[in-house]
């Protein structure tokens, strides 16, 4: 196998691992806010225990470390709602809708990196909507706040995914996510007491099934992928890359079909809702690329 080819499979296999964060997320039996607040403090420390990290850090002020910690903050809100949206409806709501990602970064991020903003996004977004209403229409009000939940989600991911871009070069890939997963593991602990105020009940014992999956979660569905995903971008160009990235929701709907037979749960309204924001989302990256020439 060529360094090409195993470049493509980690980054196939970084993708799907990511997919599988959505069913872990409602393996796991802790609620969002004590989901997130375990996730960020175990890839925090992973991230401590390698040797890149702590070669990056040492090349980053103190005002460049809070800026990305900051977003961080970010990024912790972010999964909050996403572990809410499968709990509160479930696996493939949740990631059709967090498919939107893309589309609502092409609104966002002109206005944080000063990019000119681009034609074809906004017809791919306007594309997106009949989706999106389908997938509305289609759930009863028991999904409502799910769905509501899902896509605050895509929102601060993002929110998150452009300030990323304009950070990105303050530091070293490693360093980078250690600093950012640092960021939101610190944020929500500085909450945690508060948060624990109004739902003293959210933080117990969990199952030894709980703490396996949230290890899964932390090491093979976030630290190991990113690795992956670091070695692969060293040799395969964006487009693939964007492509390979909108198989994520995939992936994960599928898995959501076999393994909690979801599937039964949904009509024809939600896979044409799901389809037509699937179909944008792979169209972006072959819609930019032709705008591009």
């Amino acid at each position: 196998m060529n360094s090409d080819s195993r470049a493509y499979l980690f980054l196939h296999i970084a993708v799907f691992l990511w997919g599988v964060t959505a069913i872990l997320g409602k393996l796991i039996t802790y609620n969002e806010y004590i989901l997130v607040w375990y996730r960020t403090a175990l890839v925090s420390l992973s991230f401590l225990l390698l040797s890149k990290t702590h070669k990056g850090l040492k090349q980053v002020t103190w005002q460049q470390a809070i800026k990305i910690g900051g977003a961080g903050v970010i990024v912790a809100i972010h999964w909050i709602f996403f572990y809410g949206a499968i709990k509160y409806a479930n696996v493939s709501i949740a990631l059709s809708l967090m498919a939107t990602v893309a589309l609502m970064v092409s609104f966002i991020e002109p206005f944080i990196t000063k990019r000119k903003f681009r034609i074809y996004e906004a017809m791919l977004g306007i594309a997106v909507i009949p989706g999106i209403y389908l997938i509305f229409y289609f759930s009863d009000t028991s999904y409502l706040v799910g769905i509501i939940m899902a896509l605050l989600s895509a929102f601060f991911a993002a929110l998150f995914t452009s300030l990323n871009k304009k950070f990105i070069d303050y530091a070293e890939p490693f360093s980078f996510s250690f600093l950012q997963i640092l960021g939101a593991f610190i944020f929500l602990s500085v909450w945690l007491p508060v948060y624990l105020r109004y739902f003293p009940n959210a933080m117990y014992i969990g199952s030894h099934l709980d703490y396996t999956y949230l290890l899964i979660l932390a090491i093979f569905c976030t630290t190991i992928p990113y690795i992956l995903y670091v070695i692969a971008l060293k040799k395969l160009d964006a487009f693939t890359t964007s492509l390979a990235n909108n198989l994520e929701p995939v992936y994960g709907i599928i898995l959501a079909w076999l393994i909690f037979q979801e599937n039964k749960e949904m009509d024809n309204r939600f896979y044409i809702g799901t389809l037509i924001i699937l179909l944008t989302i792979f169209l972006q990256p072959i819609l930019k690329k032709r705008f591009a020439k």
